[in-house]
């Protein structure tokens, strides 16, 4: 529909907008929409200003507000703290706990040393004491023996003062007094300490208190070309200028081994007892055993021949049987058998070359085993060559080894003569090996009861 047209000068009114119902209608309700709504980044950021308000009323319920935040990292680090030094305190205490536990009961602490010139490798093989607890004694071995070391007591000093387990030196209330011993040319040396402090109340000698001692020894008289390298630490200058080495430790510990028989501080020190309790004793029994072992396995060995002994009985060839040839001389009549007490001994008419033939004591003492002589060293590489194995029509096994009708026969005779020289190699290692090695001893131990020295004199060993 055309409208009619707007006379000039007269402002538009209601009347003369189009009459367009239909577009009115939708038109005019869609304008209205988009007027009423918003859309794009403005809808954005209001859906955004919601979001954020959430979040924070979610922040502010669960303390979550800067401030609550400064003061839960307060709280925190400081529980971690409290929690951090009861940590560390709890180890502490443990640790001393324990730092106190091993100074009253570990009692040697050094097992190796090396002396500072000579450059001689030692080790500390114990520490024993009296009943009493005055006096300790701490055993010291040179392994390479005393070819750069002199033998003579009196030329060595001790210097005791305080240890820690940092192996260096503190101050001690402990005070020592003692002696010296070189045992010959073993390689062996005793410390002797002797408590010098007193009871209180009845004025004797006061026995040790568990505490770590560092001691110093000094040899004095030098025998040794070796310059040796001067140790890496604070007092090097005494370790450079002489011959020493030092050990640490703790003679009042619990875990000390107590000697009965050993007397207190300020009486004689019995040397050749000490060396014969601590160094002699311990070698004997391990030869002991060394032979009770030998003779088992030659008990074994023996079973073994007697059942070699009895095949050779049933075998045959051709109907022939195999006559029986003597036991070798070397070991007939051999026999290994065994006490009450389990202790095998072993009985026989011959010894071997170079070889000892003698009962094997149960104690741990060596006098009179020196006085032993072996057997005459002969070649006895022929030992049982003399058996000639034969069937009964005069037939030698030799010449049979090719013919499997005799297979059975020259297995047995194979047996028995190995079982025959498994023993003599047993029998062997008994007598000259086992029983040479107390022989041996017994000479070593005379030797150095001759000549070992002791060196008691004031200043041998002080406190400082």
């Amino acid at each position: 529909m055309r409208t009619a047209a707007r006379p000039p000068g007269r402002p538009a009114g209601p009347s003369d907008a189009p009459s367009r119902p239909e577009a009115d209608g939708a038109g005019g309700g869609a304008f209205a929409l988009r007027r009423g709504s918003r859309t794009g980044p403005a809808r954005k950021r209001e859906s955004d200003s919601g979001l954020v308000a959430l979040l924070k009323r979610v922040r502010a319920r669960l303390g979550l507000d800067e401030h609550l935040l400064m003061e839960r990292f307060a709280v925190t680090t400081g529980v971690f703290a409290v929690t951090l030094v009861g940590i560390v305190s709890a180890a502490a205490v443990i640790a001393a706990r324990d730092h106190a536990d091993q100074l009253s009961s570990q009692s040697v602490y050094t097992t190796a040393f090396r002396t500072s010139r000579s450059g001689l490798d030692g080790r500390v093989t114990g520490l024993v004491r009296s009943a009493d607890g005055t006096r300790a004694v701490v055993l010291m071995s040179l392994p390479a023996g005393m070819a750069s070391m002199s033998t003579d007591a009196r030329t060595y000093q001790a210097f005791v003062s305080g240890g820690t387990l940092r192996g260096t030196v503190a101050p001690t209330q402990q005070r020592a007094g003692g002696q010296v011993v070189v045992y010959g040319t073993s390689g062996g040396l005793a410390l002797v300490l002797d408590s010098l402090a007193t009871d209180p109340t009845t004025g004797a000698a006061a026995p040790f208190g568990a505490g770590l001692l560092a001691i110093t020894m000094r040899a004095n008289l030098e025998i040794s070309d070796r310059a040796g390298a001067a140790p890496s630490r604070a007092e090097a200058d005494s370790f450079a200028l002489h011959d020493q080495w030092r050990i640490f430790e703790n003679p009042g510990a619990s875990g000390a081994s107590v000697d009965p028989a050993m007397t207190g501080a300020g009486t004689p020190f019995d040397a050749a007892g000490f060396y014969q309790s601590y160094v002699v004793a311990p070698q004997v029994r391990a030869v002991r055993a060394e032979a009770q072992a030998t003779l088992a396995a030659m008990q074994v060995d023996l079973a073994r021949v007697k059942e070699y002994s009895a095949r050779i009985g049933t075998v045959t060839y051709r109907g022939m049987a195999l006559r029986p040839v003597e036991t070798p001389a070397a070991i007939a009549g051999d026999a290994v058998s065994a006490a009450a007490d389990g202790t095998l001994s072993l009985a026989t008419e011959a010894t071997v070359p170079g070889g000892y033939s003698f009962a094997v004591r149960d104690d741990d003492g060596v006098a009179a085993y020196g006085d032993e002589t072996p057997s005459p060293a002969v070649d006895d590489s022929s030992w049982q060559s003399s058996a000639v194995w034969q069937f009964t029509d005069g037939t030698t096994l030799d010449s049979l080894v090719s013919d499997p009708l005799a297979a059975d026969a020259v297995t047995a005779v194979s047996a028995l003569r190995s079982a025959w020289s498994t023993y003599y190699s047993d029998k062997q290692s008994y007598q000259k090996t086992v029983l040479g090695k107390l022989v041996a001893l017994s000479r070593a131990t005379e030797a150095v009861g001759n000549a070992t020295t002791a060196n008691a004199a004031d200043g041998t060993v002080r406190t400082y």
